[in-house]
């Protein structure tokens, strides 16, 4: 997971809110179980091959036929 120090601190501060946790040992132990979950997604077979990358390159149906022009 390559992402800057304070988006992770973003991250585990919106989860904390949204759980409503306030002391810094739940917000700790949060951001160990957000690394673990991350940790355990990257080494799923879907994650580890970049399909998730290529599910996110496919045109939707309503911009199937989209072209820019020169």
């Amino acid at each position: 997971m390559s992402i800057s120090q304070a988006s992770a601190r973003r991250r585990v501060e919106l989860a904390a809110a949204r759980d409503g946790v306030r002391d810094l040992e739940a917000r700790k132990a949060m951001a160990r179980q957000l690394l673990a979950e991350a940790q355990n997604a990257r080494d799923t077979p879907e994650e580890a091959d970049g399909s998730g990358l290529d599910a996110l390159l496919v045109a939707s149906p309503e911009d199937e036929h989209f072209m820019l022009e020169d």
